[in-house]
């Protein structure tokens, strides 16, 4: 409720760069989605690059390559533009494909929007319909197979897309209650099988 309140959609529509990364206060669109929203599912780990553009706080001189720009404040992905401006200007307008997407209840179209699932996902689960969710607080995408693969063991990770898995997971747990209800417990037992020791044998 702080997050919509604080960032409403016409807010993000008219998002600034300053707003979106920067590395003097607290409400940065990021900082929201990483740190103060840990507990709405994490997005910790990886590189910044997740969001597309970052201000940067090593302002030591790179060149570019393997798809990344390193300006003098700010470093972002090539593919989204070849100046800072052009590429915040094309990830403001897909996170608002995303927002515009959820608020349809359509799945299958964020997972064609080309941004880092971690960050499109958040957002969709941040601004879906809290009344009728479809999304649930994980965005790693090996957890959610983990659970998926448990439903289909034919599956495959690269071909099944995150919408499939949420899709499936919230009808199949969707007695448990609400989004937090079924996600903890999902949480739970994948950080759990992770601790398990695998034995194999080659015959």
């Amino acid at each position: 409720s702080d997050f919509l309140e604080a960032w409403p959609v016409e807010r993000v529509r008219n998002m600034t760069l300053e707003e979106y990364t920067n590395l003097e206060r607290n409400d940065a669109f990021i900082y929201w989605l990483e740190k103060r929203l840990e507990n709405l599912g994490s997005i910790w780990g990886g590189s910044a690059f997740k969001f597309g553009i970052y201000c940067r706080d090593n302002i030591e001189e790179k060149a570019a390559g393997a798809g990344r720009i390193w300006g003098e404040k700010y470093a972002w992905m090539s593919k989204f533009g070849k100046t800072e401006s052009e590429a915040f200007a094309t990830i403001r307008s897909r996170l608002i494909e995303v927002i515009e997407a959820v608020q349809v209840g359509n799945l299958v179209r964020i997972d064609e929007i080309d941004l880092a699932p971690v960050l499109k996902w958040k957002v969709a689960f941040l601004y879906q319909d809290r009344e009728k969710p479809l999304i649930l607080s994980i965005f790693k995408k090996e957890m959610l197979f983990y659970h998926y693969q448990a439903i289909d063991s034919t599956a495959r990770i690269n071909q099944t897309p995150y919408s499939v898995m949420y899709s499936t997971l919230m009808e199949r747990h969707k007695d448990k209650g609400s989004v937090h209800a079924i996600g903890e417990p999902l949480w739970t037992e994948y950080n759990a099988s992770k601790g398990k020791k695998v034995k194999a044998w080659a015959v």
